[in-house]
């Protein structure tokens, strides 16, 4: 076999985070099981017993209470009773493995059983726990495959320890069978500080403190599956009702990992409840510590304060669900006399409570005004990464240094913490903005004395909770250097009193033109600097004017007074992008004008402003009429409107978006003022939020990749580079192929004969695959990855797929209309495929390619078989947008969302790039480097960039060229990573100067996508 890592990339041009899941467990006994007991349980899953499957033909070994016996109907028939009060639940048959497989093979016939067994007994599926060696051993994977490919079960669910996860090439292992299951559920009452059955340990701690390691608590666990590859949403988080309990020395002098006088056993939650002695909760463990004599007990606590916490955590961090084992261990006839099964119904009041969250990547500010936020403002549809941070304001000065909090800020605070709560460590920060109506005056008289005042700030951030503070002198321009010597020793002053304190700073556009900021004070004090972009021209309301201009036009007052010439002054000072935040404003400003003024010339005519004007968004959308006029400033990327005689300037949803894709292509924050302003009623359309959404849409970060590590045949994030077997002019020379910068080199132009045999075709085509067919040694891991284009037509194609077993052993493809057949053709081979390996050791993988054309995935293709697949790759013609506020374009986005929707995982999704160049004049895709186009799409000079688009246009000797800059395609990165897609495909690598002749290297692009100073 000539490949390095063989995979079918199937070309398939068609014509024309769900609810976190809840484990029940049952352990089943002698005592006849109730199903009615567990009608008020909203359990996704519940599952039957552990019952073993140690023999060489996987038949269950069931006790006779399982069965019907003596008259009785058998605890498995009473537990698919369940089926009455939880018709949309699943119903598991749960199996335990200890023994190691005899072999691939015998693990095959093992699962076998284990199938027979619960389609026989009517279960929906499996749930297997193996508690031996096997994820050391490829047997598990022919195991779970066996199970997987059952069409008469849902897909199965793989049951591990804490404990097993740390071996070496476990988690590897983990990976390989997660295309295969539903969930990966991780127990966690046995982690490797249980391992030694005398060593003292508790109960599924959250996180590291003290004596107890990363690797023993569920944050470590968890990061150890996911630094694998395992994504978050397929991890569900197993708790235990009740604790671990051990005879020690001296209960009063216990830490983790000492030795205990006996074996530590697990005890019940009815019988940590009667527990005698000394109990109390430890903050750390979050668990409830029962100190009696020599016994020393610690256990889940079923409280908000304890077991909810960490409940809290796995649900707020989208982690797939979470469990408790066992219903007959969680109190069920209510021993305790205050709640039967409390941490099942604690369970369903976090579940019914958190929200799933994620944390932001990028800063991005929420600006919240407490004065005009009325008390019903609907803060609980704001997602939990929409906002970095939320601050809160204004807070005032006064000359005798107090700080001055308003009522209104007062009230608002507990609202924003109730409203944080659910989202766990992925809640927003909370900032309070100091001094924004403040005058110079006041500010000068406070910071000539200041300690009092540097004092109260400190004393406020802690009193508050606070994440952090804002400075915001910003009402008046700082006038003068004095200021900003003031400036510095405030800073430097709440930096001596507390280090730690995270800061700030609001900068006045007119300020920083003066240049009245110290750069380098700056570098060293504040965490970040607002730019305050969306009130560039407020001193000039005497003439109609933009409030937040992208770019300079010529009737703008003041050409310097754009966010690209306020950013470039901080950066060409010295300040690191990723301190910068550019600001926009869901509120719009309106000034009433002494004249007519005109959409066609709409800026410079003399006005006043108008407080009565105009301001929220939905004043904008609802009180339209046919006399209004709206107007689009194109440099500036900023909407107006007109309307009564009053000039409004505002942001639209376009206007933002464009906005916030230069800010990420630039590398700095965004901050959304005017929040209360952003339609939070959703009066225009049917979402609110507009301005604030469109920004989270828009805004992505980082955007540049890790190097790979070759050494593993998986990769978290996968980079395809797609080569085309025709003779390129330069021609280009295999040897050069940076297949180090890639996962996976696809070699393009084989196809899929009527005869169902793979053919190449052209002297020269074979010639350069033979060529890459010698390097594939020393390709490492990188997989050569042949894709196949089917070349038959329907009829034909059809006879293919009805003869898929003489036709599935090697390079295979299509490309044209699927038939109904295709679905098992897909499935076999991928089984086919599965049984095999490289010769660098690594799995032989199946893929496929769609285009956009495939927008609705069902009925063509099976969901289930496409989330079995290495991925699918999303292809897409050059030009084709990723985003659009036209709603009539579909985008990349869309067909995204789409297939997720249907189910696809996102872990399964790659998408296609493409480094070719559209020259419009001569109608078709060209791939010529000229000096212009080094400059635009490799140097990143004379670049006109449309953000929209995300294209550059060139014109050069009659030519419109529009090109793909190493930025724009940095940001799709951004896109990509941001969406927790698979990875991304590199259309034509071929294309990417692999001469050399701009002057920066061969392969310009595709290095430029890595980690450096100058990818940020």
């Amino acid at each position: 076999m000539w490949t390095a890592s063989l995979a079918l990339l199937f070309s398939v041009f068609a014509i024309g985070s769900a609810n976190p899941a809840f484990f029940c467990f049952i352990k089943a006994s002698r005592e006849p099981f109730d199903a009615a007991a567990l009608s008020n349980l909203t359990c996704t899953h519940f599952v039957y017993g552990h019952v073993d499957i140690d023999n060489y033909n996987g038949r269950p070994n069931f006790r006779t209470f399982d069965l019907m016996y003596a008259g009785r109907p058998g605890n498995i028939r009473s537990f698919l009773r369940l089926r009455r009060y939880h018709p949309s639940a699943k119903l598991l048959f749960g199996v335990r493995r200890s023994s190691a497989f005899p072999s691939y093979f015998g693990a095959k016939i093992v699962a076998k059983g284990a199938v027979e067994a619960a389609i026989d007994n009517k279960f929906d599926g499996l749930f297997v726990t193996f508690d031996g060696p096997h994820l050391h051993d490829r047997s598990i994977i022919g195991f779970m495959q066996e199970l997987s490919a059952s069409t008469e079960l849902a897909m199965p669910i793989l049951s591990v320890s804490s404990q097993k996860i740390w071996p070496p090439d476990a988690v590897d292992r983990l990976r390989d069978v997660s295309p295969l299951v539903e969930y990966i559920y991780l127990d966690m009452s046995k982690t490797p500080a249980s391992e030694d059955p005398y060593l003292v340990s508790h109960i599924d701690t959250l996180e590291a403190y003290g004596d107890i390691e990363s690797h023993d608590t569920i944050k470590g666990a968890v990061k150890k599956l996911e630094d694998g590859g395992i994504v978050l949403d397929q991890i569900v988080v197993g708790f235990t009702a009740g604790g671990w309990q051990y005879k020690v020395q001296n209960v009063m002098k216990v830490v983790a990992g000492e030795f205990a006088l006996e074996e530590g056993v697990l005890v019940n939650q009815q019988e940590v409840c009667k527990l005698r002695g000394s109990k109390f909760l430890n903050p750390q463990a979050l668990n409830e510590i029962t100190l009696h004599r020599s016994t020393w007990t610690s256990s889940n606590l079923p409280t908000s304060e304890g077991l909810g916490k960490k409940m809290t955590w796995v649900l707020a961090e989208g982690l797939g669900g979470l469990g408790i084992s066992a219903v007959e261990e969680d109190d069920p006839k209510n021993v305790c006399k205050k709640d039967p099964l409390p941490a099942h119904h604690l369970a369903m009041k976090v579940l019914a409570k958190t929200k799933p969250s994620q944390k932001t990547n990028c800063t991005r500010l929420c600006y919240f005004d407490a004065e005009r936020m009325e008390h019903d403002f609907p803060l609980d549809s704001i997602a939990s990464h929409w906002c970095s941070h939320v601050v809160v304001g204004p807070v005032d000065i006064d000359v005798l240094e107090n700080v001055v909090i308003p009522n209104s800020v007062k009230n608002l605070l507990p609202r924003i913490r109730e409203w944080r709560e659910p989202f766990g460590d992925a809640a927003p920060k909370i900032f309070l903005s100091i001094g924004s109506r403040t005058n110079n005056d006041v500010w000068q008289t406070v910071l000539i004395r200041r300690s009092a005042f540097v004092q109260n700030l400190v004393e406020l951030s802690k009193k508050e909770n606070l994440d952090g503070i804002e400075i915001a002198w910003i009402k008046e321009p700082m006038a003068s250097e004095v200021n900003k010597l003031f400036l510095n020793n405030l800073l430097d002053d709440l930096k001596k009193l507390d280090q730690n304190l995270k800061i700030h700073l609001a900068a006045n556009p007119e300020s920083t033109i003066a240049n009245l900021y110290d750069i380098q004070k700056l570098n060293q004090t504040v965490d970040l600097v607002v730019l305050q972009t969306h009130r560039l021209h407020e001193s000039k309301a005497s003439v109609t004017t933009l409030s937040s201009p992208l770019r300079a036009v010529e009737s703008l007052p003041d050409q310097q007074m754009t966010i690209e010439s306020i950013a470039s002054k901080w950066i060409e000072r010295g300040m690191p992008r990723s301190k910068l935040v550019v600001s926009l404003s869901a509120a719009a400003t309106t000034s009433k004008s002494i004249g007519i003024v005109r959409s066609d010339q709409p800026l410079g005519h003399p006005t006043f402003k108008s407080d009565a004007g105009i301001r929220a968004q939905e004043e904008i959308c609802t009180g339209s009429s046919a006399l209004d006029e709206h107007g689009w400033i194109e440099n500036a990327k900023s909407a107006f409107m007109i309307r009564d005689g009053k000039f409004v300037s505002f942001e639209s949803p376009r206007s933002a978006q464009i906005k916030s894709v230069w800010t990420s292509i630039e590398g700095m924050g965004m901050a959304v003022y005017g929040i209360d302003a952003d339609d939070s009623r959703a009066a225009c359309t049917n979402e609110s939020f507009p301005i604030l959404r469109t920004v989270v849409a828009a805004q992505v970060c980082p955007r540049c990749l890790a190097r790979h590590d070759f050494r593993k045949c998986e990769h978290s994030f996968k980079v395809a580079c797609n080569f085309v077997l025709d003779k390129t002019e330069p021609e280009m020379k295999t040897s050069l192929l940076p297949y180090e910068m890639c996962t996976e080199v696809v070699v393009e132009h084989a196809s899929l004969n009527s005869t169902g045999h793979v053919e190449v075709l052209g002297e020269d085509r074979k010639e350069v695959l033979g060529e890459l067919a010698k390097m594939s040694a020393d390709m490492v891991k990188c997989g050569l990855v042949l894709s196949l284009k089917c070349q038959v037509n329907e009829k034909n194609f059809t006879s293919i797929l009805l003869e898929k077993s003489e036709t599935t052993t090697g390079n295979k493809l299509l490309d044209g209309r699927i038939s109904s057949n295709s679905r098992l053709f897909l499935r076999e081979l991928q089984q086919k495929m599965a049984q095999s390996r490289a010769h660098n050791g690594c799995p032989f993988t199946l893929a496929l390619r769609l285009s956009p054309k495939s927008f609705q995935l069902s009925p063509t293709y099976s969901i289930p078989m496409l989330n079995k697949l290495h991925h699918v790759a999303l292809s897409s013609p050059p030009g084709t947008l990723l985003v659009s506020q036209n709603s009539s374009i579909r985008t990349i986005d869309d067909t995204i969302r789409k297939w997720k929707a249907s189910g696809l995982k996102a872990s399964k999704l790659v998408v296609e790039l493409s480094t070719r160049i559209l020259h419009a004049s001569a109608a078709k895709n060209l791939q010529e480097y000229t000096p212009e186009i080094c400059e635009s799409a490799i140097k990143g000079n004379m670049t006109l960039l449309n953000e929209e688009t995300l294209q550059a246009t060139i014109v050069s000797g009659g030519n419109i060229s529009k090109v793909q800059t190493i930025e724009t395609l940095r940001y799709k990165i951004g896109y990509v990573m941001r969406e927790s897609l698979a990875g991304i495909s590199m259309r034509d690598v071929t294309g990417d100067d692999h001469t050399g002749i701009c002057g920066v290297g061969s392969f310009p692009i595709l290095k430029s996508f890595y980690s450096s100073e100058k990818c940020f």
